[in-house]
Parts: structure tokens; C-alpha cells; sequence
């Protein structure tokens, strides 16, 4: 890579960094037996996190469960970063029928539970409740990712960057936004504004364009400054992702010749 300095991500011994991105595998399952089913068929040494879509959980409501799930997935995977999601059906998430307050309750329970490095809260959510999270996770050392996740379109330049602006107002460690192309310019433009973002930005940024139109993106983002890669184990949860030891390769590749 070129020796451009991108903002960098710290969490214990381990940095990241457009340079040096993460590449993150969603896990999708529906109860505690598919998950660890699941994250065997994954190879680890491959993967710098996990992200647990909570979202997809029979149990989700259960805490207890859910407690159980974090520590299980942290003792079998202990050289991975894991992320908790819990992504709402209007941002492309299983519909568990969530109020926010419940969704935050469980972020913040995932918080608590020490087995979290990093955890997802999505950018519509009131500033209460961004900052209740962030709160917490400054008292208990975790880092905090504010998403956005358009599945229908590709908003105006103007608007990603508002995104990205916000999430650094707010207090994230990364702002993270997928969005839907309709047209190869649509691709283009959230490259633009990738670039954009990780120069004046003081937080780390992670951005793709969902689809087999955004391939390019998930190929190539991370020499425009994009931080994290999500890259699919047994399923994907996202169009475009693709397999983990391609990501892999993929990004080596860019970076010897870049």
C-alpha cells in the first residue's frame, strides 16, 4: 500500500487500519448449536473478527441466552475480534420485532458481558440512545461502530458524508455505511466519498456498495480507506460478500502492487 497515513483502529495488541484492514465473517444462525456449527466451518486463522448478527437469534429476547451465546463464541474463536450486531428489518435485518429500547438494552448487555470487542448501533437511533452506548462502552473499554445500511439506493455524496460527520460527533470509533447501487456511478461516487471521509475524518471508516454491481467496492475499498472487509464464511449476510480466503487473497494482491 501506499504509505499514506489512515486512521487506525487499536484494540488490545492489535491495529487496523485501511493499510492493514480487518476482515470481519458474519455469523447468521438461528440457535446456539447452528452458530457453533457455523463458526467451525469458518478458518480462523483467516479471519481477524466475528460479527454475531443477533438479529438473526430465535432467543434474541432471552439475555440470558444471548449472555451465553457471547461467552461460547469467545472461548471458541479467542484469537478473533467479535462484533454484535443487531441489525433492524428497515436496515436489511431479520425482523425480530425490537422496540430500539429493547435493541439497546442488548447492546448494552453485550457491552457489559466483557466477551465484545466492538459493537454495532445504527445511526437512525435517537442521540439518547447513542449515547447511552457510548457511555458504556468508554466505561468498559469497548469500541463502538454507528452503521448506516441503504438496500434501495445509493444516497447523494452529501448525505454519506453527513453520515460519517455524525458518527464522528457522536463518538464512534468507526462509521460503517453499505449501500445499494443502481448504476456503475453509484459505485464511483461511495468510493469518492470513502476517500473523502478518511481524510478528514479523526475515526476510522468502513464502506461498501452491496450487490454484484459493488464488488469493485469490496475488492478495492480498502485502498480508498475503508477499514473493515465482510467477508462470508458458511452464508453470507449481505449481497456481494464474498468468501473469506478470497477476501484474503484479494487484499494481499492489492496491496503488493499498490
Amino acid at each position: 500500500m501506499t504509505n499514506r497515513k489512515y486512521q487506525t483502529l487499536q484494540i488490545g495488541n492489535k491495529s487496523y487500519s485501511a493499510s492493514r484492514p480487518m476482515i470481519c465473517v458474519p455469523l447468521t444462525g438461528e440457535t446456539t448449536e447452528n452458530l457453533v456449527e457455523e463458526l467451525q466451518t469458518i478458518n480462523l486463522a483467516q479471519a481477524d473478527a466475528i460479527e454475531w448478527r443477533a438479529d438473526h437469534f430465535k432467543n434474541l429476547k432471552d439475555i440470558q441466552a444471548v449472555r451465553q451465546v457471547l461467552q461460547i463464541l469467545k472461548q471458541k474463536a479467542p484469537g478473533c475480534l467479535l462484533l454484535f450486531t443487531i441489525r433492524s428489518a428497515q436496515e436489511g435485518g431479520a425482523d425480530r420485532r425490537l422496540t430500539d429500547e429493547e435493541t439497546i438494552e442488548l447492546i448494552l448487555e453485550a457491552v457489559h458481558s466483557k466477551n465484545t470487542d466492538i459493537v454495532d448501533i445504527e445511526g437512525r437511533m435517537s442521540s439518547e440512545h447513542i449515547a447511552a452506548v457510548y457511555q458504556k462502552t468508554r466505561e468498559c473499554g469497548v469500541k463502538m461502530l454507528i452503521s448506516h445500511h441503504d438496500f434501495s439506493r445509493t444516497p447523494a455524496a452529501r448525505e454519506m458524508n453527513r453520515w460519517g460527520e455524525e458518527a464522528e460527533r457522536n463518538g464512534a470509533d468507526i462509521v460503517k455505511m453499505a449501500v445499494m447501487p443502481n448504476r456503475k456511478s453509484d459505485v464511483l461516487n461511495l468510493l469518492g466519498v470513502l476517500a473523502e471521509l478518511s481524510e478528514k475524518l479523526t475515526i476510522c471508516t468502513a464502506a461498501m456498495a452491496m450487490g454484484p454491481a459493488g464488488i469493485a467496492s469490496r475488492l478495492v475499498g480498502h485502498s480508498f480507506g475503508s477499514m473493515m472487509i465482510f467477508a462470508s464464511g458458511k452464508e453470507s449476510s449481505a449481497p456481494g460478500q464474498i468468501p473469506l480466503e478470497e477476501a484474503r487473497l484479494v487484499i494481499d494482491i492489492v496491496n503488493k502492487y499498490s
